[in-house]
């Protein structure tokens, strides 16, 4: 019983991260992009087609 509540748990863990990380994808874009001009343009440089 124990193994199927670490699974839902896990899948719910999952499921939440997959949520917010675009939300702190986006903020740490933001925050590279205040701190870092140089490195926000290489990943732009990276992410651009």
């Amino acid at each position: 019983m124990s193994n199927l509540s670490l699974s839902l748990t896990f899948k719910v863990t999952r499921l939440l991260s997959y949520l917010i990380s675009p939300l702190l994808n986006l903020k740490t874009l933001l925050f590279l992009k205040i701190l870092h001009p140089y490195s926000f343009s290489l990943l732009n440089a990276e992410n651009s087609p």
